[in-house]
């Protein structure tokens, strides 16, 4: 009876992990290569280009380069379903890189796509044109990152932000002006991720251009405890360099000192 018994608990283990994974993704994992990914691409229904899609997203996690599938995910990006379009953008963000001369091909798409109503996909769009490595498409880029500077949604802004570096290392001699004043702009933001990207853009384009600081100090430092912890790691070194330089650090140790006798002499009184 025991073996009967340890198989039919077998089964219905089976048959309960079968259950749980139905309606997810996670067959795409069991045999990501499973079915005919060139085939599914040109397919015309959207459902079926998804489904390709996942599965060259589920073989990049698992080490596995897919960039020959490229020429066919990106003639999708122009497809009208947000689902497609999405994993598209996943998969050109990782590989633009790689494929720079095939993902030219789709830069009009792109820049379609950055007037969209949605600012998931102005986002997408914009990740999409930074991860472009070609000197030719830097001042494409460049016009993008500055009207995506002012897009009313934070997110767009925030990337834009993380865009800075990237084309600031395609054309450092061309760009270096411009995106010092967008750097300028994007800490003067309203939110707080916009400005922790800032930081970050800040100290890979000019971090010797403290006047920068000096013009939104205040502001800084009134929006730094709301910024992202890694965030506040980057602006926290920004504000005191900016401060060393400005008051010298005898200053800024004796105001420190000043402040930290008199809280420890108000707390003695507390006693």
């Amino acid at each position: 009876m025991l073996p009967q018994f340890a198989e039919t608990a077998a089964s219905f283990s089976r048959a309960s992990t079968l259950m749980l994974r139905m309606g997810t993704d996670a067959h795409l994992y069991d045999d990501p290569q499973d079915a005919n990914i060139d085939s599914l691409l040109d397919s015309k229904f959207d459902s079926e280009k998804v489904e390709a899609l996942k599965r060259l997203l589920a073989l990049t996690s698992q080490g596995c380069d897919v960039s020959n599938f490229f020429p066919k995910v990106v003639k999708n990006v122009a497809s009208q379903s947000l689902e497609v379009k999405k994993l598209v953008y996943i998969y050109l963000v990782h590989y633009a890189e790689r494929r720079p001369d095939e993902a030219l091909l789709s830069i009009n798409s792109f820049q379609k796509d950055l007037s969209d109503l949605n600012p998931l996909v102005r986002a997408w769009a914009l990740r999409a044109m930074s991860g472009i490595h070609v000197h030719v498409v830097a001042p494409l880029v460049l016009m993008a990152v500055n009207k995506c500077a002012r897009d009313p949604s934070p997110y767009v802004r925030r990337c834009a932000a993380n865009a800075i570096p990237k084309l600031y290392d395609l054309d450092r001699e061309q760009n270096s002006t411009v995106l010092e004043e967008l750097i300028g702009l994007l800490f003067n933001d309203n939110s707080a991720g916009v400005v922790g990207a800032t930081a970050a853009a800040f100290n890979s384009v000019c971090p010797n251009n403290l006047s920068l600081v000096g013009l939104k100090f205040k502001r800084l430092c009134e929006t730094l405890p709301d910024v992202e912890e890694w965030g506040q790691i980057i602006l926290i070194e920004i504000l005191l360099r900016y401060t060393v330089a400005k008051h010298g650090i005898s200053k800024i140790s004796a105001a420190f000192n000043s402040g930290y006798t008199e809280r420890l002499s108000i707390e003695r009184e507390k006693f």
